[in-house]
């Protein structure tokens, strides 16, 4: 621990389970460097994790047995919570100089519905468990957001023990029928990137957003004028614009205005690393600092954004300890 950093690594078999597997082996007191990738399009997660100077007991058991990956990370004051939950992809330990770096690149393999679906757990539950701490540990385990609003219900107690053995799917929808929807109402949907609440009326949801200034944790923010998403429909006559066309025939014909398409406004921000950020995540963002540069739409960023993709950055020997997102604007 570093400046208040907390980092925990978790690595054990796949197919046992989560933590309270006695297979899952804690590295956290080793020295790490982390770099994890999130995205909405659930096949660009990855991770690559570096321990440095692991012992040779942590070395022969991730390169012999170890296949799971469970990283954590926040601060000592903040929410400490699952960054990348996945699957070992290559593990490759080295000599540098007079030290040891064991270097993984992991792949989120738990959060596609292949691996989820096929994947055996065993769920417990005590009848005191809010229904939001239920649901975030069943996000926590699979490594995906949970998109559940400010309804009153999801505070509530569980009010019966529930436990169930089965695929991951099987624990899910379990939940769902068996609590969920007699007890409270709210029904679920789940996908490779969120868990997703939907209000009684089975018609709406209500979704939890982070406000993000440079009080709580902002700490550079940037609008970006990408043209490649400006296009153009070349006013329905494309030949025209590729020159298979006579120049004399030009004033013969009337020509259609050409159509620009509005392209979407898009954000790049970097903030201290917290497990709340992930895709799909709503963002207030505010990065005004109250100089005359305020007036200027791209440099103040004010308004709604959905996060795309967050890159964590961080490890718990000083340097980089921040997630940078991007995110394009939406209206509520």
């Amino acid at each position: 621990m570093a400046f208040g950093r907390i980092i925990h690594l978790y690595v054990g078999k796949f197919a046992v389970g989560n933590l309270t597997s006695q297979n899952s082996k804690d590295f956290s007191q080793f020295d790490i460097e982390f770099e994890v990738t999130r995205s909405i399009e659930w096949y660009d997660n990855e991770a690559t994790i570096t321990i440095y100077n692991p012992s040779p007991e942590a070395i022969n058991f991730i390169m012999s047995e170890g296949n799971s990956v469970l990283l954590q990370a926040g601060y000592e004051d903040e929410t400490v919570g699952n960054i990348f939950v996945g699957q070992i992809g290559m593990a490759v330990p080295r000599r540098v100089g007079s030290d040891v770096e064991l270097v993984i690149t992991c792949v989120s393999a738990r959060g596609t519905f292949y691996q989820l679906a096929r994947l055996n757990c065993a769920i417990q539950f005590d009848s005191s468990a809010t229904v939001k701490k239920c649901l975030q540990e069943l996000c926590d385990y699979a490594g995906t957001a949970l998109r559940a609003g400010s309804q009153k219900e999801l505070s509530q107690p569980i009010g019966t023990e529930f436990c169930i053995s089965g695929t991951f799917k099987q624990a899910v929808c379990s939940f769902r029928d068996n609590i969920l929807i007699p007890k409270f109402g709210l029904h679920l949907y789940f996908d490779n990137n969120e868990m997703i609440v939907v209000n009684s009326d089975e018609k709406s949801i209500e979704v939890e957003e982070i406000t993000l200034d440079f009080k709580s944790g902002l700490l550079q923010a940037e609008e970006i004028r990408d043209e490649s998403l400006n296009k153009v429909n070349f006013a329905d006559d494309p030949s025209y614009y590729l020159f298979s066309q006579s120049e004399a025939d030009e004033p013969n014909q009337q020509k259609k205005p050409s159509k620009e398409i509005d392209r979407t406004r898009k954000i790049h921000f970097t903030a201290l690393i917290s497990p709340k950020y992930a895709p799909n995540v709503f963002v207030r963002m505010d990065s005004s600092k109250g100089d005359s540069y305020d007036s200027v739409g791209s440099m103040a960023i004010k308004g709604d954004f959905i996060i795309t993709e967050c890159t964590f950055r961080g490890s718990n020997m000083g340097s980089d300890f921040t997630v940078e997102c991007d995110a394009r604007e939406v209206n509520w």
